[in-house]
């Protein structure tokens, strides 16, 4: 998962020039959220397919929407939008966005970009770029497959409501923004999220769940937003668009986001799709509505970063099966699928350093002697400075790429 059980004191946070550390803490706590749920209605449309956008019409809209949260200019704003991107608040906000996207840019997706040149120039063709244990990690997803026309990323996150963060007042602004600006600045710091930050960013109350980052992301990246869906994954697999429920339903069911999106140069639209699925057996069942969800796609592009060794206990074999059955190509670190579970038709090219798996708060895994034994007859140069995966540094992460022959 993009996330692991780990804190940092604020005091990590890189500050903006403008900002002395004492005013940067209190823009991080301006507001305890203790205020009403709004809940954004989203239109209902009939079943939809996977991948589609129903009969809902782009508009730009949901672009402004994503750029304000992105802190990014607004083209020709309405009143509405006008007057929230004039205030204090606002661009105080602005500069935070730009101070964490700076980091992130220069640390992480820049040498990203340069290593992918090199050595993951594979297309997605039709191909579904498959994230499980994702979290809001967009910006990495992305970056890494960025030709794909459908992404779907899972976690247990919820994935919230459509924001609507012009129908807020200064008091809920101010919530809102803070707990993104937060959520984002975790991934400047370490290119991932750590999970008990995750659970309380996430539990925004008038900018819900993981959407309000995913959508930073994909500004930030130079995506034009086009749509924005509630949808839920039913019994027969379908994903069908929603009105905004209260999180205590959205939890309860298969529910979560579907972002349409066009690229620069992109003529048809692409889909995005955080969908809070539970790891587990389902996934590959021909009776439950996740194994009808997946069996709708064919081969997947499957990435994996800083999951937390699920796929190396028993709790994740089954689903663990499934993803190495249905994959053409996995990208991962050493907290992904085991190594000694990619059989001789895979191909394997190993990037970085392995020597024993991070040590986690809750458990250590064993360390894997095969994977050392890859590593140590024949490895490539990683030149992330925050690495792939959970250790941080030049030189201290791997990254694993696997190719069915």
């Amino acid at each position: 998962m993009a996330s692991a059980k780990h804190s940092l004191p604020w005091s990590c946070f890189r500050l903006p020039t403008a900002l002395s550390a004492v005013s940067w803490h209190k823009a991080m706590r301006r507001f305890d959220p203790k205020y009403f749920l709004l809940f954004a209605l989203a239109t209902c449309s009939p079943q939809a397919q996977p991948g589609s956008s129903g009969d809902a019409p782009a508009t730009s809209h949901y672009n402004d929407v994503a750029r304000y949260l992105a802190g990014l200019p607004i083209e020709n704003p309405s009143a509405e939008v006008r007057k929230a991107i004039e205030t204090p608040l606002y661009k105080n906000h602005v500069a935070l966005m730009n101070q964490s996207w700076s980091a992130i840019e220069q640390t992480s997706l820049i040498p990203m970009r340069e290593w992918k040149k090199q050595n993951l120039t594979d297309a997605c063709e039709e191909r579904l770029a498959f994230y499980p244990l994702s979290g809001a990690d967009f910006g990495n997803f992305y970056t890494m497959l960025p030709d794909c026309k459908n992404y779907l990323m899972i976690g247990l996150e919820d994935a919230g409501s459509v924001p609507e963060p012009f129908q807020l007042n200064d008091a809920q602004l101010a919530s809102g923004l803070g707990q993104l600006e937060r959520m984002v600045g975790q991934i400047s710091i370490r290119n991932y999220f750590w999970t008990e930050s995750m659970k309380t960013e996430t539990a925004n109350a008038y900018l819900e769940g993981v959407t309000p980052a995913i959508l930073v992301f994909a500004s930030r990246l130079g995506l034009n937003i086009r749509n924005i869906e509630s949808v839920q994954v039913n019994d027969e697999g379908k994903v069908v668009v929603t009105r905004a429920v209260p999180k205590d339903q959205r939890l309860k069911t298969l529910s979560g986001i579907r972002i349409t999106f066009r690229a620069p140069g992109d003529k048809e639209d692409r889909t995005l799709q955080f969908l809070r699925i539970r790891i587990g057996p389902a996934a590959g069942s021909d009776t439950a509505p996740e194994g009808k969800f997946f069996k709708q796609y064919g081969d997947f592009i499957t990435m994996f970063k800083s999951a937390e060794y699920l796929m190396h206990f028993k709790l994740g074999e089954e689903f663990r099966s499934f993803v190495l059955q249905r994959s053409r190509l996995v990208i991962q670190d050493d907290s992904g699928i085991p190594y000694d579970k990619f059989t001789p038709e895979w191909t394997i090219k190993c990037f970085g350093d392995y020597v024993h798996p991070y040590p986690l708060v809750q458990y250590t895994p064993q360390v894997q002697p095969g994977l050392a034994a890859a590593f140590a007859k024949e490895r490539y140069p990683l030149p992330f400075p925050f690495g792939y995966g959970f250790y941080q540094g030049k030189g201290k992460s791997n990254l694993v790429i696997a190719r069915k022959k």
